[in-house]
């Protein structure tokens, strides 16, 4: 149970929702549960006020944070997807069960209701409400200037009320008016009261703010530094931290990237984890050595022992040839000019022979050849050799995998540049490790971005 007021101004639109949270017994009697129960947030550069059971409506708003996404089509699919998820619930049941009926006014609180108001450039203020009433189909309202929007319960006396507090001529003075009829409903109404939040919508900001009750405007409390896309940057809990992990690195089917970061134990929640990687070519800073000519000395030949054996499957004839050269005489070891006898008798003066030849005809045959062992001593003098500076490169990164903690995720990468969300595999405080693989030798550049919101 919650009431919300809005009022658009020329340049201005002043959202608020009380802050009681309402427990309620089966006899139908009311407890105050809290006093400071948020029910109007700042997601995605818009305003979103919930209505209805605290607990299924904050499921919707998680959902919606958790992707930062507050368009028409993906609210109503969180709505489905919630109401999908507690369907055996006594509450949706119950819902289900009078709506058949049209009995409405017997329900103690709508399962799930939400109000998104915006801005859209050149047009103004407008709102969209989003029903189990209506099955979450909706239309976007435009909130013209001057007119005030009530929503939630006692809707009539709250207008009553804001009116009797007279004209304002300033944001300050229309945040006090909205205040005061907060106070004055909670002395007629336990399910209203408690803080008062306050969203304040102009052209190019978005200011989220916590009023106490009974605290004077000048003394707020849990003040948020909201960024232009209403996003939170900085309130009571904590402050958004961001990070970016940078790494090139050579990979092949047995060596991946790998980027190690730290989520600190303060994290109150991961934002955003974006994962981007460019396949590139394997890269080598050298071609080479270069070669160098040098003088190699050996010692002098040292003296071998060479053993042969005989001929082997050998023989040969001599012939003595009947012509003779002009050289090269022999005498058969008998001088010339001696005497010899012949058989028949009488003598025979020796005379050597003439220069003549003989052919030697020799059969086919072999000699076995037995060398010792030996050594010689080779000097080679002192030398290096240079590099051949230079970028070598080859093959491409090719079908990379991401594996998140050793878990793969997500598909197989063949894009020269790549953009991959990889928040929803985040979660949890502690080291991580993304690692990119490869099936081939190649080169990956990668870069790693981290938002989260940390406590103090």
């Amino acid at each position: 149970m919650t009431l919300c007021i809005a009022k658009a101004t020329p340049s201005n639109l002043v959202i608020s929702s009380d802050g009681r949270g309402i427990f309620e017994l089966g006899n139908g009697e009311l407890i105050k549960a809290s006093n400071s129960v948020k029910k109007l947030f700042v997601i995605d550069g818009k305003a979103v006020f919930i209505c209805g059971d605290a607990k299924l409506n904050m499921e919707v708003i998680e959902i919606l944070q958790g992707n930062n996404n507050t368009n028409s089509n993906f609210i109503k699919e969180a709505c489905h997807a919630v109401l999908e998820k507690n369907k055996d619930k006594e509450i949706i049941k119950d819902w289900f069960k009078k709506s058949e009926n049209d009995d409405y006014e017997s329900v103690s609180a709508i399962p799930i209701c939400l109000t998104v108001f915006e801005y859209i450039s050149e047009e103004g203020y407008f709102f969209t409400k989003f029903s189990i009433k209506d099955n979450f189909e909706s239309e976007k309202c435009k909130l013209k200037s001057g007119v005030t929007l009530f929503q939630g319960i006692e809707t009539d006396e709250a207008q009553k009320t804001f009116k009797s507090k007279g004209l304002v001529s300033n944001i300050d003075g229309l945040v006090e008016k909205m205040v005061d009829t907060y106070n004055d409903l909670e002395k007629k109404y336990d399910s209203i009261g408690g803080d008062v939040s306050i969203v304040i919508f102009t052209r190019n900001e978005i200011q989220d703010y916590t009023i106490k009750r009974n605290d004077n405007l000048n003394e707020e409390l849990n003040m948020s530094l909201v960024s232009k896309t209403g996003d939170i940057v900085l309130n009571e809990d904590g402050i958004v931290q961001t990070d970016t992990i940078q790494l090139a690195e050579n990979v092949d089917s047995t060596h991946g990237l790998k980027l190690k970061f730290y989520i600190d134990e303060g994290m109150i929640s991961v934002r955003k984890v974006m994962l981007n990687f460019s396949l590139e070519k394997f890269r080598a800073y050298s071609k080479g050595a270069l070669s160098k000519v040098i003088d190699l000395h050996t010692t002098e030949s040292s003296t071998s022992i060479v053993t042969s054996s005989g001929p082997t499957g050998g023989s040969g004839t001599a012939v003595t040839e009947g012509s003779y050269t002009a050289s090269g005489g022999h005498n058969h070891g008998i001088s010339p000019g001696t005497q010899l006898a012949t058989a028949g008798g009488g003598s025979v003066t020796w005379v050597a022979s003439g220069g003549h030849q003989h052919a030697v005809v020799m059969a086919d045959h072999q000699h076995s050849v037995i060398i010792l062992p030996h050594e010689h001593d080779i000097t080679m003098p002192a030398h290096d050799h240079g590099i051949d500076y230079g970028i070598y490169e080859s093959t491409f990164a090719t079908d990379v995998q991401i594996i998140i903690d050793g878990v793969p995720r997500g598909s197989t990468y063949n894009s020269s540049e790549n953009n991959v969300n990889i928040t929803e595999w985040i979660s949890t405080v502690g080291w991580h490790t993304v690692e990119l693989t490869s099936t081939q030798l190649g080169r990956i550049n990668a870069s790693l971005y981290l938002k989260t919101f940390v406590a103090f």
